[in-house]
């Protein structure tokens, strides 16, 4: 049995440059691609607050 969830992504072949971007990003963080995303996800629709009590 699975303890995650998985997502897809897609990117278009006129988006290859937004995924090169992604990728540059994340790795100056030194984070995986679903890392990166999720940072990103916390960071703009999760109050400091709630960060806080999750972690």
């Amino acid at each position: 049995m699975r303890t995650n969830t998985q997502v897809m992504i897609s990117f278009g072949q006129e988006e290859t440059a937004l995924l090169k971007r992604l990728d540059e990003e994340r790795k100056k963080e030194c984070k995986t691609r679903s890392g990166w995303v999720k940072d990103q996800i916390r960071e703009k629709y999760l109050p400091k607050r709630e960060l806080v009590l999750t972690t």
